[in-house]
């Protein structure tokens, strides 16, 4: 399957829609056809491969047209020619002639009407005359599936080889003095876990940090140097922390390496000190957060010390992963002229300052796979769909920009939150030298990208992408097919509260890292963000339009097979041919062969003198005639001149004559260059000008809104039990289990179905039932109890039915209760419901208990409790199946005491942790751990038999 989605860029100015009625006439336009799939792209033209164009004498390329008012289209590659060498960008220009068919156009006025538009007959034409400038930025790409969009086909089919984004919470620990500080500050007040990498710990108080950076991490230069330094390496400490606090593996000696002690201390204590003046600044300057390839590289990339299981990420109480998957390409010569000139940040600040003002007309054919959870099926998918969502910049015109108004302080506030080299303190620092550093920059980058051997110019090697080597207009038609040079160079991550942008991070891609991984710690806690991740894409397109229009009316004929024709222009004055091979021309400079024919054998005069000078000189000469070493004059310019007059037909281009078509005889049966002779009656000419350009086209590739919550708490279990009195006293031992991966615990509160729904969609949970494999952080503190009166049909009628709830108290700095008795004082002869749930610190509620059913029967007197267990399952309701009878609770199994007792060879002078592996549960003679019991129940009635194979197992807490 494929690895990605398949986009397919069609520029509106390709499509069947489009005004350049020529280019529909002639072909190679996409439109849109219905099929069995939906509405698909399928690509119209009348060239299916350039072996079809036919290379005919004198250098010209021809193609004939079936069943068409045009039935040939000549073009003439030989005077192609510069059109401004003024501009800076490369531009050219090349003459196309097109032949009238004439079995359907009738007459002079005939061919008019259908070339300008206009009615001939009871036929209204629309002409395919314009002189409007296309645009055809066509090109492929490919974009990741999203976290869920993979998920839902994993879960479907088990296999899928599809590459995935991912935009997800990480909560590591409850931090309550940091977590309550949030959220008290704006989002870009909140620490930037990357601003506390080791490179600027360790450089505090250098120029090698941000001022406004160093002040926030030093709380204005109260925290000591060395602590700061000290952030992010491990203390020891032989007391154990809470177990969702990361700790080093390598611990030994009954010392645990706590990674992120000084963190957690610094965060809780000296970070709440920080002042406003400082948080007013670095929440100015976090409007944008620049990642150039360096800082990219290191701090996102896959061997960033922020990732892995062991990932400084881990130290922080929580973030917002997003993971971008990158596709690396095998070449890419767009961004090897950004990584010559150390151009990346450059880039970067450029892009953020500019305007994606140029709306990008396009129609975009997507081909991936689709999951449907409730039809239970994969498909195959191919949509098209009008891209709204795509708007782009001219690259070059905002690099002259930058050029001639380098940066300055009204730019866009943005922060580099890594350690500063020269590059990137060049675009912190406005004064010389680092201004003149810039502009150097861009200059060198511009001239790169137009130079010769350059992506913009024809002279590349045309295996290497030559998209603008143009030998006929055929060329910048079949632009649209294979699709352009196109490289994704940046990837912005937009974070968005209440609708209103809060930050954006701008990463560079220097197309060596197959991901990037942003972790997002300014953030709050429980609140949603809204994450939109843009990738902006270079594609280098072709800019065209048809202009000097000359048509033919007949004035004449030569012979029974040759018309004579006048030229003119679009507004119907008379005007010479651009087009070069039906005309003489009558005052001819001679040239070097090498640009009129492969050698001086095609002359005659392979051995002249004449021949010996222009090879050693290279140029033609000016006197009037060459003697070689003997004194051979043989031939003279004039005879030279003659010879190639009566031979050779020449026009000019860019100021030398240029070689056409060799005839055995010519004359030249005209006075101007506007009458030709033809064997065609009606001909129409104009040149294609054309240049490349360059686009930077933003795209949307994902959206999320999630928020970070902590996991629920687990289970609570319950032993319930009677007092033996006359008190009417029943109870329940309620303990917190030890924790399991289990489904999320099903909502009984509006608060609860918040966090429900909150948690799903989040987590990118496809279903209800998907297990939750991270434990609570915050701990547990209270133990709720519910009663009802009557047999509740579900859970839900729990709600509003808190009857009781206990506190789970502190009892020492490093240990707290994890277990109640909840005694309750009921009527005789009554049943009562309860259920039980645990509540954490942070209010989020763990799964729902059975439902006990409890009833004191008072017998004559004596009272005994009753507890029957209804289970979830018990309240279903199964319809259509026989009705069963309940049996009653016949016998309750239990180990022994002997089998219950904790024991072992304990040394408890010692830490309890370090004496784990001693513990031994039981000290019966006959211990029943992992041993089989089959306990057979025979009905007196029938005589049926019920076994039960019970193994006991002891289960680590």
């Amino acid at each position: 399957m494929s690895e990605y989605k398949e986009y397919k860029i069609i520029d509106e100015n390709v499509l069947s829609g489009s005004s350049d009625r020529l280019r529909l006439v002639l072909g190679n336009y996409w439109t849109e056809i219905s099929g069995a799939m939906g509405i698909m792209l399928h690509l119209r033209g009348n060239i299916e491969t350039s072996d079809e164009i036919e290379e005919i004498d004198a250098g010209l390329t021809s193609y004939d047209i079936e069943d068409s008012e045009i039935s040939t289209v000549l073009t003439n590659p030989l005077l192609r020619a510069t059109t401004s060498a003024d501009v800076y960008v490369p531009n050219f220009n090349i003459p196309v002639r097109l032949i009238g068919n004439s079995a359907l156009i009738e007459s002079d006025a005939n061919w008019h009407a259908y070339l300008f538009g206009a009615s001939y007959g009871e036929t209204s034409y629309i002409g395919i005359y314009n002189e409007n400038v296309y645009d055809d930025y066509c090109y492929n790409k490919n974009t990741a599936y999203s976290a869920i969009e993979e998920k839902k086909i994993q879960y479907l089919q088990g296999t899928f080889d599809g590459v995935n984004s991912e935009i997800l919470p990480e909560y590591n620990y409850y931090l309550r003095e940091y977590q309550e500080y949030a959220t008290t500050l704006r989002e870009r007040q909140l620490p930037n876990m990357y601003m506390f990498n080791p490179d600027i710990l360790d450089s505090v108080d250098t120029e090698d940090v941000m001022e406004v950076i160093n002040n926030y991490i030093t709380v204005d230069g109260n925290a000591d140097s060395g602590d700061i330094a000290a952030l992010l390496e491990a203390t020891e400490t032989e007391q154990l922390p809470d177990r969702q606090i990361f700790i080093d593996a390598s611990s030994t000696d009954g010392a645990h390496k706590d990674v992120s002690y000084n963190l957690r201390k610094y965060l809780s204590s000296s970070f709440l000190e920080i002042s406003a003046s400082t948080l007013e600044n670095i929440e100015s300057s976090m409007e944008n957060i620049i990642l150039g390839a360096t800082s990219a590289n290191k701090l996102l990339g896959p061997d960033s010390l922020y990732r892995g299981p062991d990932g400084y990420r881990k130290y922080f109480p929580y973030s917002i992963r997003i993971n971008i998957p990158v596709e690396i390409k095998e070449k890419s010569p767009i961004r090897d002229i950004f990584s010559d000139h150390n151009y990346d940040n450059n880039l970067l600040v450029g892009i953020l300052n500019a305007s994606f003002d140029q709306g990008y007309g396009a129609i975009e054919q997507i081909t991936y796979y689709s999951a449907s959870l409730e039809a239970e099926t994969v498909t195959s998918v191919a949509q098209t769909s009008r891209a709204v969502n795509r708007i782009s910049m001219d690259f070059l015109s905002r690099m002259f920009s930058i050029y001639a108004s380098p940066l300055t302080t009204t730019n866009k506030p943005y922060i580099n939150v890594d350690k500063l080299d020269t590059e990137t303190q060049s675009l912190l620092k406005l004064e010389t030298p680092y201004r003149f550093l810039n502009t150097q920059k861009t200059v060198n980058v511009i001239k790169d990208f137009v130079s010769t051997q350059s992506v913009l110019q024809p002279t590349i090697d045309p295996e290497e992408d030559n998209y603008f080597d143009i030998t006929s207009i055929w060329d910048i038609y079949n632009q649209c097919t294979t699709g352009k040079l196109s490289e994704p160079i940046a990837y912005k991550i937009q974070k968005l509260y209440l609708g209103e942008v809060v930050q954006n991070i701008w990463i560079y891609n220097d197309n060596t890292q197959e991901s990037f991984e942003y972790y997002d710690s300014q953030i709050k806690y429980n609140t949603d963000y809204e994450y939109r991740i843009y990738e902006y894409e270079m594609v280098i397109g072709l800019k065209y339009k048809y202009g000097d229009w000359r048509y033919s009316s007949q004035i004449g004929s030569s012979t029974a097979d040759t018309h004579c024709l006048q030229l003119s222009d679009s507004d119907g004055d008379v005007a010479n041919s651009i087009f070069g091979t039906d005309t003489l021309a009558t005052e001819i400079t001679p040239i070097a062969p090498s640009s009129g024919w492969s050698t001086w054998a095609d002359s005659g005069f392979e051995d002249s003198a004449y021949a010996a000078y222009i090879d050693e000189y290279g140029v033609v000469p000016t006197h009037g005639s060459v003697t070689d070493e003997e004194g051979n004059t043989s031939p003279s310019r004039a005879e030279y001149n003659a010879w190639a007059i009566s031979t050779i037909v020449y026009v000019y281009s860019t100021g030398r004559a240029v070689e056409v078509a060799t005839y055995e005889e010519i004359d030249d049966p005209f006075g101007t260059d506007s009458v030709i002779e033809s064997e065609h009656p009606y001909l129409a000419e104009f040149k294609v000008y054309y240049e490349p350009n360059i686009r930077i086209v933003e795209s949307l590739i994902e959206t999320k809104t999630l928020r970070v919550s902590d996991h629920a708490p687990t289970r609570v279990e319950v032993s319930p039990f009677q007092m033996i009195d006359d008190s009417q006293r029943i109870g329940f031992k309620v303990a917190i289990d030890s924790w399991d991966p289990a489904p999320l615990p099903a909502p009984l509160t509006t608060e609860d179905s918040v966090y429900f729904n909150n948690y799903i969609s989040s987590n990118d949970f496809i279903t209800d039932d998907e297990a939750v494999t991270e434990s609570n952080r915050s701990r547990a503190v209270k133990i709720e109890v519910y009663r009802l009166d009557e047999k509740p049909s579900a859970y839900n009628q729990f709600n509003d039915n808190l009857y009781k709830t206990y506190a789970l108290n502190t009892t020492s700095d490093d240990s707290y209760d994890t277990m109640i008795h909840c005694i309750d004082v009921i009527q005789t002869n009554k049943k009562y419901y309860y259920m039980f749930r645990s509540v954490s610190m942070l209010g989020i509620s763990g799964e729902m208990s059975d439902i006990y059913e409890t009833e004191l029967i008072n017998d004559g007197g004596y009272k005994y409790a009753i507890f029957n267990v209804i289970t979830p399952t018990d309240l279903e309701k199964v319809e259509n199946i026989p009705v069963s009878i309940p049996i009653k609770k016949l016998f309750y199994i239990k180990p022994s005491m002997d089998n219950l007792v904790i024991g072992g060879d304990l040394d408890y002078g010692e830490p309890a942790h370090t004496q784990m592996e001693n513990v031994e549960v039981g000290n019966a003679e006959h211990p029943i751990w992992d041993k089989k019991f089959k306990f057979r129940l025979t009905s007196k009635k029938t005589g049926k038999k019920i076994d039960f194979n019970i193994t006991y197992k002891v289960r680590e807490g």
